[in-house]
């Protein structure tokens, strides 16, 4: 069974259990709900006949908030009482959001692209018959200090080279 409750109280207790500031995660919550990144559910299309429609409010509200406005202050908690939200569908896109992913990066972090750079000098290296192996051309260019990283220089040779026989 999916368990609902209001959005102003998930939040608020969010913020106490998780130490967050109120006004940041209302931040990133009304941004969430503006995005569609965070599902909820409205009571109907409008609070009031005369009044904007829940997505229109919503956007005001993001907009208040983005300028620190408090939402306390301006009678928001009434209102915010209305919107349903799952709750754990909460805490997952709250854990996703306040917790990134921890790791490398694909292609950021290591050093795959400097490596690649290589290749072309390697390849010559060993055509011209400067290197008889990919490791011996390698070496060659760690010897030149002309491959990235740190460590020996037969690490990076052996490295370089590795890389360059998977791409072969």
């Amino acid at each position: 069974m999916l368990q609902t409750e209001n959005l102003y109280d998930v939040v608020e207790r969010a913020a106490l259990r998780r130490q967050i500031p109120r006004l940041e995660l209302w931040k990133l919550v009304a941004s969430a709900i503006t995005k569609t990144d965070l599902p909820v559910s409205y009571p109907s299309e409008r609070f009031r006949p005369w009044a904007p429609t829940w997505p229109e409010w919503m956007i005001q509200f993001q907009n208040a908030v983005d300028r620190d406005d408090d939402p306390n202050r301006f009678g928001a908690p009434k209102i915010l009482r209305l919107i349903k939200v799952n709750i754990k569908q909460f805490d997952r896109w709250l854990t996703r959001t306040t917790n990134p992913v921890r790791g490398p990066t694909r292609n950021k972090s290591s050093y795959a692209s400097a490596d690649r750079k290589v290749f072309p000098q390697i390849k010559k290296l060993i055509s011209l018959g400067k290197a008889r192996s990919a490791y011996g051309a390698a070496l060659e260019l760690a010897y030149e200090d002309k491959l990235a990283g740190g460590g020996t220089k037969e690490s990076k040779a052996r490295r370089v080279a590795r890389r360059y026989l998977r791409s072969e």
